[in-house]
């Protein structure tokens, strides 16, 4: 199955009704994303439904894997920023959720059988309290590694998402391997800047 990596990209203004950045479907499909900015996105009311997913909308088993990336000031008015329908699985790691317009962050559809699944460590996440599941015995997997505050963005207004000196988010993250791309840590983030390799880079 396909399994693209998407690194150090941006994802602005683009709407559809399913997955205003992006719509991923199928079991074999893999969607890694890494130092990856999204804002302006809009998942719209149209023919086809109520505009869901401003960001990603997963369904059929997809799944995708976020790593060091910022997710912000996207738009989906009935529902979800991240939608996961059929059994999807969403792993957000040394990653951003912020400011984002939606009835709930996280929401699970309730297709089919399957259980879905979410999991986030060390990660800074609006909604982290409020994930809406299916009846599917969908997962959620929240340690405290991951916390509700606002990053401290340079200078959101005009999309510079940039972190403060005094942001909570440096310092935070983890290179554990086995929250890393392919078992490697990321070494450079969106500008091509060094990150730090000891154990607590920033987010």
């Amino acid at each position: 199955g396909a399994k693209p990596r998407i690194e150090r990209s941006l994802f602005e203004r683009n709407t559809s009704v399913y997955g205003g950045a992006i719509n991923i479907d199928g079991s074999n499909a893999e969607l890694n994303l890494i130092n990856t900015i999204f804002y302006g996105n809009l998942a719209k009311d149209g023919d086809l439904g109520l505009g869901n997913g401003s960001v990603i909308y997963a369904n059929s088993q997809a799944v995708v894997k976020i790593h060091h990336s910022t997710i912000s000031k996207n738009t989906a008015p009935e529902k979800a920023t991240l939608y996961l329908d059929a059994g999807s699985n969403i792993y957000f790691y040394n990653s951003i959720l912020w400011n984002n317009e939606a009835s709930e962050q996280v929401i699970f559809g309730g297709a089919g059988t399957t259980a879905g699944r979410f999991e986030a460590r060390n990660s800074i996440m609006q909604g982290l309290t409020t994930i809406q599941i299916s009846d599917n015995q969908d997962v959620v997997d929240v340690d405290n590694s991951s916390f509700v505050t606002n990053p401290l963005f340079n200078n959101p207004t005009f999309n510079d998402f940039t972190l403060k000196n005094n942001s909570p988010a440096i310092g935070y993250g983890t290179n554990e391997v086995s929250f890393s791309p392919a078992s490697t840590p990321v070494t450079v983030d969106y500008s091509n800047n060094s990150r730090p390799t000891d154990s607590n880079p920033d987010i």
